[in-house]
């Protein structure tokens, strides 16, 4: 994978953190009659996967 095609998946990573963290996370707390707190946990860890790989994919194309 070159340069360019890494800081691409990095921002796709970082973009499907904050649509996770929206969709699963906020969106629930902002309509409390369908709240579920299991949606609440897998969708935080799942965002914060998301961005940890964002942040690895970067940081692994600023070294090359």
């Amino acid at each position: 994978m070159n340069k360019k095609q890494q800081e691409n998946l990095a921002e796709y990573c970082y973009d499907v953190s904050k649509i996770t963290l929206g969709t699963l996370v906020i969106g629930p707390l902002l309509n409390p009659t369908e709240y579920k707190a299991w949606i609440l946990v897998s969708g935080s860890l799942a965002a914060i996967g998301f961005l940890i790989l964002g942040y690895l994919l970067d940081e692994r194309g600023n070294l090359q």
